[in-house]
């Protein structure tokens, strides 16, 4: 029994044993099976890396045939004029979704590129100006134009740990003795803080373009222009209006004004009254280049610099954190809302007194020596404080009593004065402004070389000095004056800012032969005037000729630009034929003053009232009068507005002459009136903005 026992323990023990043989054997062979499958896989894997690769080889190949296919440069034919490209970007009619469009090596830079031929492939691509040092075999980066370019791919696929990187270097096949490493743009900025700002007729913009380097501008002739032009998506005004050459639509200029053996130039905008935006989205930008006529700009050694500004989106562009909407000048006038309904009802019948030569001619206070008359009537009809009588002669002396001798012209309509007349004559403005662009063309066909000029500021309260004695206030100080003459102490004089041209006859300007100067001018009670003090500038080289009528070249124009105490002016040179008003020919050099840098002028700070002027100059006249900022009455419409609705809305819309009010049609309002056109009532101090299509609230903070 036990033996047979043993004997089936053992038969069981191997058993086991069998058993345990086959498992070890199957793991073997499984571990053997994956040894193989992970082998096969890796072979599988790598061949399919391999064939990658030789498509990447294919892909990168196709690309680099592309890139060779065109020209190294843009301005490859053009170096000595423009310099190679400073900036890699598409061009104007180039579109990187379509490389037939491309026409140079580096329109390729930045993009990314895919191929259905080679899918999940793309790759970056990579356009840089390169040197080569043939003693260490290096290619390194250069940040300045070169003879080389290298042209990099970094093809990428799901499949690779790491894009693979191909490059080709180009050469630029040119004499290598033309390329010049010249100055070029760094930085654009612009007067105004970060943020947005709102603009207006008579606002005045700086732009200040820093340059890599000391630059030196160089005219050919004194009509030397330097000029940058700024652009917004949509403006508003008419070719021409904003340049002084052949514009385009919408094309306004910023001018050159300073700058010279340094390392910024300093570019000003007037903002004309035909500025603005069409959307509120509209904001002021600039075009990529720097334009130059009649001139040069150039390095220390001679070499002329490159003009490509920074682009818009760069930290070094004002225009990608300032925003400045222009806004069409503001039309103080009589808008009311359905409320209002019965004001708006009375206005109706009340005739404006629209501005005009003939409006200023009769309803315009007039001066001449220490007197003030009120209009032309009080002019010819008026007592006045002094004789027009000569004292041995016993006749009439026009000269001397030439206020009412003002005449109204026709084709075109201007006024006009006459007499070679003794003392200053003046028209002055009903309404005063401290803010104000005025430019004007000045007339005289007699051959005599003295005055004619605007009257940037009048003020006949306020003594010669504000306060004779001791400190003041200058923005405040309202000290007046005895009318009394009897007195003998300054009389109530009429006191005045002037812009003088001349032939060079008259004191003070024929004393530094200047022809074009600013005079602080006072006219007394006894018909005595001081005019000694005075800013003048010799312009056009019109020092070198003592004299000069007016007869010789009748026309010249003048132009003021007033912002608060700061005053600039312009002239444009004598010519015997009217000037283009859009292309007035200023002088580069203007003269500048402060009114708070002198005592004297202390009188004329705050609004003041301004005018046209002229003395011992026989027919003078004023031609293309323009007078932007401060506040345009527009009495000659009125606007009634519905503002109970989500947005307000024009209900009536009335043009306004001298037959009476007119209704019109609501839609023709933006025709008529432009937009994006701020409206404002100082009866009721109701305001609003008229858009492309329609009316809202005024939307900004004033």
């Amino acid at each position: 029994m036990s033996q047979y026992k043993d004997k089936v323990q053992k038969q069981i023990k191997q058993k086991a044993f069998s058993y345990v043989d086959v498992i070890y054997g199957m793991t073997i062979i499984m571990i053997i099976l994956g040894v193989i499958f992970g082998s096969i896989r890796m072979v599988e894997r790598r061949l399919r890396e391999n064939q990658l690769i030789i498509l990447a080889d294919s892909f990168a190949n196709k690309i680099f045939d592309e890139v060779s296919l065109r020209k190294y440069d843009e301005n490859i034919a053009s170096i000595l004029d423009n310099g190679l490209t400073k900036v890699f970007d598409v061009e104007e009619g180039e579109d990187q979704g379509d490389w037939s469009s491309f026409d140079d090596i580096d329109d390729f830079h930045g993009i990314t590129a895919t191929d259905p031929a080679f899918p999940r492939m793309e790759t970056s691509i990579n356009v840089n100006y390169v040197n080569f040092d043939p003693n260490n075999k290096n290619i390194t980066l250069s940040n300045i134009p070169t003879l080389l370019k290298r042209v990099q791919l970094d093809v990428n696929h799901p499949l690779f740990d790491n894009p693979i990187r191909y490059s080709t270097i180009i050469g630029g096949n040119f004499d290598p003795e033309i390329l010049i490493v010249r100055a070029y743009p760094t930085d654009i900025s612009v007067n105004l803080d970060i943020g947005e700002h709102i603009i207006t007729a008579g606002d005045g913009l700086e732009f200040n373009v820093q340059f890599s380097e000391i630059v030196y501008v160089n005219g050919n002739h004194e009509s030397f222009a330097f000029y940058i032009d700024i652009i917004s998506s949509l403006l508003n005004g008419n070719p021409g209006d904003y340049s002084s050459r052949s514009s385009n639509d919408g094309e306004i200029r910023a001018d050159y004004i300073s700058g010279h053996g340094t390392s910024q130039l300093t570019f000003q905008l007037a903002v004309g009254p035909n500025m603005g935006g069409a959307e509120l989205t509209d904001y002021i930008s600039y075009r990529d280049n720097l334009i130059i006529v009649n001139g040069s700009v150039t390095d220390d050694e001679g070499n002329e610099i490159i003009y490509s500004l920074p682009n818009k989106d760069s930290a070094n562009s004002f225009a990608s954190h300032t925003q400045i909407l222009p806004l069409l000048q503001q039309f103080d006038s009589k808008i009311y809302t359905t409320a209002q309904i019965n004001q708006f009802n009375e206005n109706l019948n009340i005739i404006p007194v629209v501005q005009s030569p003939t409006e200023i001619f009769n309803n315009w206070p007039r001066t001449e020596r220490n007197i003030y008359f009120a209009n032309r009537a009080d002019a010819e009809n008026g007592e006045r404080w002094y004789s027009c009588i000569h004292p041995t002669m016993g006749y009439f002396v026009r000269s001397w009593c030439a206020s009412m001798e003002w005449q109204l012209l026709e084709n075109p309509e201007r006024v006009s004065q006459p007499e070679n007349v003794s003392y200053l004559n003046t028209f002055i403005s009903p309404d005063s402004l401290d803010k104000f662009t005025f430019e004007a063309t000045l007339y005289s066909n007699a051959s005599d070389d003295d005055y004619v000029g605007l009257v940037i500021a009048y003020e006949r309260n306020k003594a010669v000095n504000c306060s004779t004695v001791g400190d003041h206030d200058p923005n405040t100080c309202t000290t007046e004056t005895s009318i009394n003459p009897s007195l003998n102490n300054n009389g109530m004089t009429n006191k005045f800012l002037v812009l003088m041209r001349s032939g060079n006859g008259f004191t003070p300007l024929n004393g530094d032969n200047g022809r074009f100067g600013i005079i602080y001018w006072e006219e007394h009670y006894d018909g005595g005037r001081n005019t000694t003090f005075k800013w003048s500038k010799r312009v056009f080289d019109e020092s070198t000729e003592r004299r000069q009528n007016w007869n010789m070249n009748r026309y010249t124009r003048v132009k003021i630009v007033r912002d608060g105490n700061i005053i600039k002016a312009w002239t444009g040179p004598f010519t015997n034929s009217r000037p283009d008003p859009n292309n007035p020919q200023y002088s580069d050099d203007y003269i500048e003053i402060d009114l708070a840098s002198d005592r004297r002028l202390h009188k004329f700070i705050g609004k003041r009232q301004y005018g046209y002027a002229t003395l011992s100059q026989q027919l003078s006249q004023y031609y293309d009068v323009s007078l932007v900022g401060g506040t345009v009455q527009r009495r000659d419409f009125s606007i009634l507005v519905d503002v109970g609705n989500e947005e307000p809305v024009v209900t009536e819309y009335y043009k306004i002459d001298e037959g009476g009010s007119h209704l019109q049609q609501v839609g023709n309002l933006q025709r008529d009136l432009g937009y994006l056109r701020p409206l404002f009532n100082p009866e009721n101090n109701n305001k609003f903005l008229l858009t492309e299509t329609g009316i809202m609230v005024y939307p900004f903070e004033d």
